[in-house]
């Protein structure tokens, strides 16, 4: 059955980026391995809508100005996991491709960010031409940093080494606490439903049918490259759809990247872990303009690279995780491609959200619109092993205090409530 939230809030969220890189070894397609639907999919339109990151550089008004290295160490900001546990450095894909310096810059950017600082004075030393892809793998990394808008200007001194950032936010940062409790209250429903699931792949269907049911594409959405676009506005575009696919499967406990690429133009979809084998994985091209309220489809779920190669290639920093050759747990092999849409009217949300917000579940979803229908035409690489945690969601606990230091130098005190944090946080040094 179909379903449709009625939200009652809508804010803004993170734009995110990449460019496109072909695939030489992704060059064969398997007839036949997809789910069928092929005529029904040539009438229908694909989406796609991932904008860039404008990253702009200045020079720092000081060319001697030199870094203020910390002397304590930089820490690593973790949560705790469905379980209690803390999950391993291996589970942030992006963060595991750098070095260990790196790795503490990507720390602290990743730490300012969370605690709310829209400036970051570098106590690590990076070159300039390595930041964007630090910034990046933060950004791809964290789906839960839907607060930080698509522009950042980083200054660096007379060596070329970076001295400091100024990353812009968007209008949730204003109201944090409430917007994180929107958030985290309108997707914990379905969290705590797809937890109560025996294995991880029917976790990963639920969450699958869930997003493709109460998500329309509508391209020039507002605030359209975060998750909280997806999950509380219910109208996005791919990179919508991917960073709620990986924010929901991050807390279930099952490892999910964020990819960037191309596909006809600009997109992003996800890469995922299930048993040790990798997956890609399309929940917007799952959720074509014109979509049926009664049809589902699964033509990109759980599916390889090789297959996927036929019309999308990830770029330069995505090419660099691992290559989705998994096939155990394709719909195909796993449901028969006989399952068909999940069921959501188990969900509450009374339990989880404030009465104020007047989230309550509807029985369909109206046909998806969108501004513009883009045309379709058109992601190999070592193999980390990744262990992931599971967090959940706590709208009313563990509130904690940020400081938001303006490029003007104000500060601004507030509460905000960990959106990954249920037994308080932990900090572990990265220093190597």
């Amino acid at each position: 059955m179909k379903i449709k939230r009625i939200l009652a809030a809508a804010v803004c969220a993170a734009m995110l980026t990449g460019c496109a890189a072909d695939f030489d070894e992704f060059e064969t397609y398997e007839d036949g391995a997809l789910s069928s639907g092929e005529a029904e999919r040539s009438e229908l339109s694909f989406g796609t809508g991932l904008e860039e990151i404008t990253v702009t550089a200045q020079a720092d008004p000081d060319p001697d100005k030199q870094i203020t290295r910390r002397r304590t160490p930089v820490r690593q900001i973790r949560g705790i996991d469905i379980n209690g546990n803390s999950p391993s450095d291996d589970f942030y894909f992006y963060r595991s491709l750098l070095s260990g310096t790196y790795k503490q810059a990507y720390d602290q950017i990743y730490s300012a960010l969370y605690n709310g600082s829209r400036t970051i004075n570098m106590s690590v030393s990076v070159q300039s031409g390595d930041i964007a892809d630090i910034v990046y793998s933060v950004y791809y990394d964290h789906p839960e940093l839907f607060w930080v808008d698509s522009s950042l200007t980083y200054y660096m001194n007379g060596s070329g080494i970076v001295t400091s950032l100024t990353v812009n936010f968007n209008g949730t940062a204003s109201n944090l606490q409430n917007s994180q409790q929107l958030f985290e209250g309108t997707i914990a429903p379905l969290i705590n439903l797809a937890a109560s699931l025996p294995n991880d792949v029917e976790k990963v269907k639920l969450v699958h049918d869930y997003l493709t049911n109460t998500i329309q594409y509508v391209a020039g959405s507002q605030y359209n490259q975060s998750a909280y676009s997806a999950i509380v506005n219910g109208k996005t575009v791919c990179a919508g759809y991917a960073h709620a696919f990986q924010y929901c499967m991050q807390k279930l406990g099952i490892p999910a990247a964020y990819i960037v690429g191309y596909a006809g133009e600009a997109h992003a979809w996800n890469l995922l872990k299930l048993d040790g084998e990798y997956y890609s994985m399309d929940v917007t091209w799952d959720d074509p303009l014109g979509n049926p309220a009664t049809t589902y489809y699964y033509n990109y779920f759980n599916i390889t690279d090789a297959q996927l190669s036929k019309d999308h290639t990830r770029d330069a920093i995505s090419a660099k995780l691992p290559t989705a050759y998994g096939t155990r747990y394709s719909f195909d092999s796993y449901f028969g491609g006989t399952a068909y849409g999940s069921d959501f009217t188990g969900l509450d949300y009374s339990s989880t959200m404030p009465s104020d917000y007047n989230i309550t579940p509807a029985q369909t979803q109206p046909a998806q619109t969108t501004t513009s229908t883009p045309a379709q035409t058109k992601p190999t690489n070592t193999e980390p092993s990744y262990t992931t945690p599971a967090y959940t969601t706590r709208p009313t606990q563990n509130r904690r205090t940020i400081t938001d230091i303006s490029t003007t130098g104000a500060t601004r005190t507030g509460t905000t409530i960990g959106m990954r944090w249920t037994a308080g946080l932990t900090a572990t040094d990265m220093m190597t």
